[in-house]
């Protein structure tokens, strides 16, 4: 009986050693990047390992789509932002997951008084879709890792907005409003602030 009480311990103790350690290395959700319209393998592969590094997500690469025709605006041979993310949010994802569409087309939206106005990326805010563009990121042969981060910040920021964040005073922050101007050298990190508050939303 005694032998039989230490085994039955024994097992119990065991098992809640193995599911407590499980329970701190789950990932709380899942990135799903989806490609649209061609990007290079390499791209993907450099951004998802970057986004493994910084966020607390499991990333899923799925394969190439093609950008939906629907969101083709042919007055300025762009496609439209809002349109893609209507498509985004249609695509099965996992429970409580985000879906980043990643393109190297140009993209647009509507603001103020611009009906065309060239962005980036957008996303939901709130919200699990976003979209972002390497069309005006400038690549440069020899600096492929600047692309990588500069992509990675557009990435980050869009994320940032799908947690609720507004644009941030912060000017090295990787949340702040560009303005219609490429700051992507001056913005690295998230600020103190951003930065808890997706930690306390579980991204970081």
């Amino acid at each position: 009986m005694k032998w039989s009480l230490l085994l039955l311990f024994t097992i119990f103790f065991s098992y809640c050693k193995e599911n407590n350690y499980y329970k701190q290395n789950v990932k709380p959700f899942s990135i799903v990047i989806q490609p649209l319209g061609g990007i290079d393998n390499w791209l993907l592969d450099s951004i998802g390992d970057q986004l493994k590094a910084v966020t607390n997500a499991f990333i899923i690469i799925r394969s190439n789509k093609p950008l939906p025709g629907s969101s083709y605006g042919p007055s300025r041979h762009r496609f439209i932002a809002d349109s893609i993310l209507g498509f985004l949010s249609l695509q099965s994802i996992p429970t409580g997951a985000k879906i980043l569409g990643i393109t190297n087309r140009d993209i647009e939206t509507k603001t103020g008084n611009h009906p065309n106005w060239g962005v980036m990326g957008l996303a939901y805010c709130p919200g699990n879709s976003m979209i972002v563009s390497t069309f005006r990121v400038k690549e440069y042969p020899r600096l492929r890792k600047r692309f990588v981060q500069h992509t990675l910040i557009l990435c980050l920021h869009e994320l940032g907005h799908s947690y609720s964040l507004d644009h941030c005073p912060d000017k090295t922050c990787i949340m702040q409003d560009a303005k219609g101007k490429s700051r992507l050298d001056f913005s690295k990190h998230y600020c103190s602030v951003c930065g808890q508050k997706l930690v306390k939303a579980g991204l970081l």
